[in-house]
């Protein structure tokens, strides 16, 4: 074989191995890994309509009549009783203003838990 013709079939081999490399790298090939980037916050639990109110019970036992904010937190953003919800909302916004109003947003609470059997202590 001619030199010359060696020398355009060493081209021609390595114009294809080279055309190759060019696929891969635009194909996502071996790109490197992305970095460690932190783990997201785990997603809060549902809290059922009984859970929320054997949790409100509770609170309000332990904290001498009234529910404490942490607890109502809890329940605005993991209920899945929207009026639960609701209500502990309007507790939430009623702490520490007036006793008539949080007597009557236990009422409603309460009413809230009955299904459940669950009672609130009403102060």
């Amino acid at each position: 074989m001619n030199i010359g013709r060696k020398i355009e079939a060493l081209t021609a081999m390595a114009s294809a191995v080279a055309a190759a490399f060019v696929l891969l790298a635009a194909c996502g090939g071996s790109s490197p890994a992305p970095a460690a980037s932190p783990s997201p916050k785990p997603t809060a639990t549902a809290l059922s309509l009984t859970g929320a109110c054997q949790a409100l019970r509770a609170d309000i036992l332990a904290n001498g009549g009234s529910p404490g904010p942490a607890v109502l937190h809890r329940i605005i953003g993991q209920s899945t009783n929207s009026k639960l919800a609701s209500d502990a909302q309007l507790a939430l916004d009623d702490i520490g203003k007036s006793e008539i109003a949080m007597g009557i947003i236990l009422g409603s609470l309460d009413y809230d838990c009955r299904s459940t059997g669950v009672t609130i202590p009403q102060g």
